[in-house]
């Protein structure tokens, strides 16, 4: 048994360490293809009231998630009080920006949620990702298909279309998921109820007409203000031409941040920043800098969450209804 515990701990540490490695070996070579006096004369220039507008919107973000969390949870009955909720968000978004997987906070969440029953709680915030994984697959989607019949050019469209497509069946086949997984585990010995479960509390939230449209419509809404942040960036490194497109492309670099190979999504959303913004005429030099100023808007943010829970006290009170 102890054994077996430092066998699995070793692994996740070879993990992370491997997710580092990947975030600065991506880094490295993005910097020794760029100009990095050019790249540094772009980041003097930029004014700090842009980074802080930024840093405002995830706040206000921050807020909608909360909402959108909540109102998964009172399709299954459950009521949480706001402020508690909003604390254990923003604890997460710190966790997020210190642990190596992008979701890392979700797992301080859970635990911090406990109190509503561990499985419940965890299912709750895999079905709040779910959610948000699906609608940013969707905006992603539609945004390529403008691209792709208009006669954009941009690199890797099919491609992108097919990974798309993918998580948007995905995503709508674990609505219909919870009768093939009881057949399946009438079928085998396997231990199926936490998905069955999921799958069951998942169709309590799709089922409910007004509560399905306020979560979708909460993420849409996160997401359109996520591209807003980065065309504020554009903005503050001085681009002014073409905003809605660069906007547009950030939606699908976040999409391919969420791949967790990194530390954080630091790389990947470098990297595919680099790919994705030459060919709209924007610098590499540019495109690097506002990629890196977006995860740095992030670390502020993380940094937020970091003073609200060290002043919190118990959040799992908190989360109690009043």
């Amino acid at each position: 048994m102890q054994g077996t515990f430092y066998k699995n701990d070793r692994r996740a540490m070879f993990k992370n360490v491997l997710k580092l490695l990947i975030s600065i070996g991506v880094l490295a070579v993005l910097f020794s293809k760029v100009d990095l006096l050019h790249f540094s004369n772009i980041m003097r220039s930029l004014e700090p009231i842009f980074v802080l507008s930024a840093v405002a919107i995830q706040f206000v973000l921050s807020i909608i998630q909360t909402e959108r969390w909540r109102i998964i949870l009172r399709a299954g009955k459950i009521r949480i009080r706001l402020v508690g909720a909003w604390l254990n968000v923003m604890i997460g978004l710190c966790f997020n920006q210190v642990l190596p997987s992008s979701v890392g906070g979700d797992a301080i969440r859970v635990y911090n949620a406990r109190s509503l029953g561990l499985g419940i709680a965890l299912r709750s915030i895999l079905i709040d990702r779910l959610i948000a994984l699906f609608t940013l697959s969707i905006l992603s989607f539609f945004i390529c298909c403008i691209f792709y019949f208009s006669g954009v050019n941009q690199p890797h469209l099919k491609l992108m279309l097919g990974l798309e497509l993918l998580l948007i069946i995905g995503c709508v086949l674990m609505v219909y998921a919870t009768p093939i997984i009881r057949k399946i585990s009438g079928l085998t010995a396997l231990d199926l109820s936490f998905l069955s479960l999921f799958a069951g509390q998942l169709r309590s939230v799709i089922l409910i007409p007004r509560k399905f449209f306020s979560v979708l419509s909460m993420s849409f809404i996160i997401h359109f203000f996520v591209s807003i942040s980065a065309i504020i960036l554009f903005l503050g490194v001085g681009v002014q031409t073409d905003l809605v497109r660069l906007g547009a492309i950030f939606a699908l670099i976040n999409l391919f941040s969420i791949i967790p190979i990194s530390f954080g999504g630091w790389g990947v959303r470098e990297g595919v920043a680099f790919i994705l913004y030459p060919a709209s005429g924007i610098e590499i030099e540019t495109a690097l800098a506002v990629s890196i100023l977006f995860g740095v808007v992030m670390m502020i943010v993380g940094l937020i969450g970091g003073a609200v829970w060290l002043l919190s006290g118990d959040v799992a009170r908190e989360l109690k209804s009043g």
